[in-house]
């Protein structure tokens, strides 16, 4: 018989662009170092934040961005489950 599951959690940021504020500069898109985490969106021009979860937090779309349509969003993300067992007694 196995234990109940333990789960890791840990705290991260991300990333949240806010469109009514972003003005499609597109500084963001080539400051990520990733190429990934952040693209414009064809029909608004503005910044979309499609992958948010593969941010590697060096927050340079943070810091870059000139009218500050990025903020940054502390969110708890399960990392694992344990594989701690309970004892057993007996034999």
């Amino acid at each position: 018989m196995h234990g109940p599951q333990r789960y890791v959690f840990t705290h991260r940021k991300f990333i949240v662009i806010d469109e009514a504020v972003c003005v499609g500069c597109g500084i963001c898109v080539t400051t990520c170092p990733l190429g990934n985490i952040i693209k414009l969106d064809e029909e608004t021009g503005k910044a979309v934040a499609f992958n948010p979860m593969g941010c590697a937090g060096c927050f340079k779309c943070y810091e870059r961005c000139p009218i500050k349509a990025i903020q940054m969003v502390e969110l708890p993300e399960l990392l694992q489950p344990s594989t701690t067992e309970t004892p057993r007694t007996g034999s």
